[in-house]
């Protein structure tokens, strides 16, 4: 395992390079493959061709950068599909109010989880309080964190709004009430029917499980969870730790990950210690390799705004580094400019820009720092989210409203969305509530009575 850094990865390409007897060779990388091509450009930069690097790694190139850089990943990549999941990508609805943003929302419902001793129980072999698992969540959001397909993301969010619906519920209960619910959440083997609105099986199609079984209460350990972040070798894990330099103690790479916590969001920690600690404390001496830093090597440097595996910061160094080539960026969202289901108008702009420079062998580069921009039908979905979002009056609004001024409201927001009106108004303890009387949809009628 000392031998199988990209460095010389980089030097076997070129003697494949050589066994073809071509005299250049040309570099399409992806993820992973942008260190690949960016090194072998590096290191012969005399016999590359074509060039393009697509989703760059970090170029700092250390251990601790490389953490850095997957929590600022996935908090852009967080935070925007929070933002934009009330734009009608998917028909689904955000978390968040006027006052909060959905970033704020989840945070806020997770960190619940975590104070809350409803979610808490006494152990009855080890003794010890078992908590809740909150990665149970973090992971349902990690897991998108490489996807273009935005059916994806749409079906992860409306999971993480059954989740965060339940856990406000169970707030309300009484906490022998509480507790019952939440141990049988648990334990339950599959969460389908045991947390309302939420699906069957994840994007990926497995179950929805928290512990599968009731061995924690004794034991206090959730053995059969896969989403508690344990150190574990991946299969790029000994290739990307001999790559980046820099080594820690276990005590230096929990501070480390502490500190990040101060600047970054719960969520991206989460995702950024999946595996960012076992390179700090990979056992092999560091081989560092070079990514790019060469000015002679034209080609195309090309990356997302919001990629929740490679940030955008890393392809504006990558760019730095590779003077003679062009940054294209992205507007969108995904791991590598590749496809973007939920845009392909937008995505095709970047991709044709790259085709041509292959169709033309080099010889017609994109503008550096060209922007390929959301196609207008998504601008025009986000300016109507926006608006119909200030529209909505709150229940504050209705309630300082005349009666006939909430009942024209109502009926209004009913016709639009009827479940913006059950939102505020079902399960009120008031029987004169002055919407009762408005010509809602039946499925209003209904929860209001309810």
């Amino acid at each position: 395992l000392d031998y199988v850094g990209t460095h010389l990865l980089a030097r076997d390409i070129d003697r494949l390079r050589e066994s073809f007897g071509a005299e250049k060779l040309s570099c399409y990388g992806f993820s992973y493959g942008t260190a690949v091509c960016s090194t072998y450009a590096a290191q012969f930069p005399d016999k590359l061709d074509l060039f393009v690097v697509n989703g760059n790694v970090d170029h700092p190139g250390t251990t601790d950068t490389y953490q850095t850089n997957v929590a600022d990943a996935f908090n852009q990549l967080g935070t925007k599909l929070l933002k934009i999941c009330n734009n009608a990508y998917g028909n689904s609805t955000c978390l968040g109010s006027r006052d909060e943003s959905p970033a704020e929302h989840f945070e806020r419902t997770t960190n619940e989880i975590r104070t809350n001793p409803k979610f808490r129980f006494n152990t009855t072999e080890s003794k010890e309080v078992f908590k809740f698992p909150v990665g149970f969540i973090y992971h349902m959001f990690s897991s998108v964190r490489s996807t273009p397909d935005s059916a994806k993301w749409i079906e992860t969010l409306d999971a993480i709004k059954a989740m965060v619906k339940w856990v406000s519920d169970i707030v309300l209960l009484p906490f022998d009430d509480a507790q019952w619910w939440v141990e049988k959440a648990i334990s339950a083997e599959n969460l389908y029917g045991v947390i309302p609105g939420l699906p069957a099986t994840d994007p990926l199609g497995q179950k929805y499980s928290i512990c599968g079984n009731a061995d924690w209460h004794a034991t206090g350990i959730c053995k059969q969870s896969h989403y508690i972040n344990r150190l574990y070798m991946g299969a790029t894990t000994a290739i990307n730790s001999l790559d980046y330099a820099n080594r820690f103690s276990w005590l230096q790479a929990a501070q480390l990950t502490e500190f990040l916590g101060q600047k970054y969001p719960p969520f991206a920690v989460y995702s950024a210690i999946s595996d960012g600690p076992t390179y700090m404390m990979y056992p092999r001496e560091p081989t560092p390799c070079v990514y790019g830093f060469r000015d002679g090597p034209k080609g195309i440097v090309i990356n997302s705004l919001y990629d929740g595996a490679t940030p955008y910061i890393n392809a504006k160094t990558m760019r730095e580094g590779m003077s003679s080539t062009a940054l294209v960026t992205w507007q969108g969202i995904g791991h590598c400019v590749e496809s973007a289901t939920y845009d392909t108008e937008g995505v095709a702009k970047c991709l044709r820009k790259v085709d041509t420079y292959f169709e033309t062998r080099g010889a017609t580069l994109p503008i550096d720092g060209f922007t390929c921009r959301n196609s207008k039908q998504i601008v025009s979905l986000e300016e109507q989210a926006r608006e119909n979002f200030e529209a909505t009056p709150t229940p504050e609004d209705l309630t300082s409203s005349s009666h006939h001024a909430v009942c024209l409201s109502c009926k209004n927001l009913a016709e639009k969305d009827p479940t913006i009106v059950c939102q505020f108004y079902s399960g009120g303890n008031d029987p004169d509530r002055p919407c009762r009387d408005c010509d809602l949809p039946e499925i209003c009628i209904d929860e209001l009575l309810g």
